[in-house]
């Protein structure tokens, strides 16, 4: 019997130790999480990019889905205005980006203003 005991001690404290490992690096790396949008690969950099140098994500990452690239963000909850981030060939397209990062905390508000011949502009603020 004190085997035993001995044995399932020794397997609860592994496993604690395995969870306790696991919960650490899970919250030490913070990762790009939040979808903003789809677009070509291009594109999608290029809006990540713009949100980075407006102060709008931490960081992000353009990963493969479907036909597209989609913008995953993290968001740095600084204040900015009117900052660019894409054109979209629509205006419902560009509602659905701009409700996605009101959702998720990324802006408080945004615009999607008629552009080019392209599509809507999608400028974000946060105050």
């Amino acid at each position: 019997m004190n085997r035993r005991v001995r044995f399932f001690a020794t397997l609860l404290a592994a496993l604690a130790a395995v969870f306790t490992v696991a919960a650490g690096t899970a919250q030490a790396t913070p990762d790009p999480d939040v979808f903003i949008l789809s677009a070509p690969q291009v594109d999608c950099t290029a809006a990540g990019e713009r949100g980075v140098d407006g102060g709008v994500f931490a960081d992000y990452e353009c990963n493969p889905i479907l036909i597209d690239y989609g913008l995953f963000v993290e968001g740095t909850g600084g204040s900015f205005e009117d900052v660019y981030i894409a054109t979209l060939a629509d205006e419902e397209t560009c509602e659905a980006a701009g409700n996605n990062g009101v959702a998720n905390d990324i802006w408080s508000d945004y615009q999607c203003v008629i552009g080019t011949v392209e599509g809507y502009l999608l400028l974000v603020s946060n105050d």
